[in-house]
């Protein structure tokens, strides 16, 4: 696998919510030290602030056809309630979820690798194909709460009883 240099970046926010358009670019520098996939994405501050603002605008912000993706990448969400919130898709990793409430809220094939779930309540969420590789602090009593959890590509310590996804035995 190539290494992944830090990027110089210019971001001009006009597009991330419902108000605006995204454009972003930057050009790496090979001098640089390499960086994780993890390390190099950063959420959008106007989508984190329109999820916090409440689910009611997220979600009629998500219904719109705009085709806009969630990038909630490494977001501060510890204790929201997020319950019936649209996160399908959604750009998850690494993001702060002690303590959410994600009870119903659709998580079909959001990222969710590395993310911090620790106590977090997924009683209804739909999980259909959500990537919970590296999910921190998360544990079958959590996970089986959940709606289509066996769908979900998860770590070993995570089958609860399930085969995982693509991966035999």
């Amino acid at each position: 696998m190539a290494p992944i240099y830090r990027v110089r970046t210019c971001v001009t926010l006009s597009g991330s919510s419902p108000h605006s358009s995204q454009q972003r670019g930057g050009t790496a520098t090979p001098d640089s030290p390499p960086i994780s996939d993890w390390e190099a994405t950063i959420a959008d501050s106007d989508q984190v602030a329109l999820l916090r603002a409440g689910i009611a605008g997220w979600n009629a912000w998500r219904d719109k056809p705009a085709g806009h993706v969630p990038n909630l990448a490494g977001a501060p969400l510890r204790g929201l309630d997020l319950t019936w919130a649209n996160l399908s898709d959604a750009d998850l990793r690494q993001a702060d979820l002690r303590g959410a409430i994600l009870r119903g809220a659709r998580l079909t094939r959001a990222h969710l690798e590395g993310a911090n779930l620790f106590k977090a309540i997924l009683k209804d969420a739909d999980l259909d194909g959500a990537a919970l590789l590296g999910a921190q602090f998360l544990n079958c009593a959590q996970l089986v709460t959940a709606r289509n959890w066996a769908n979900a590509d998860r770590d070993p310590s995570l089958a609860c009883g399930a085969p995982i996804p693509g991966r035999e035995g």
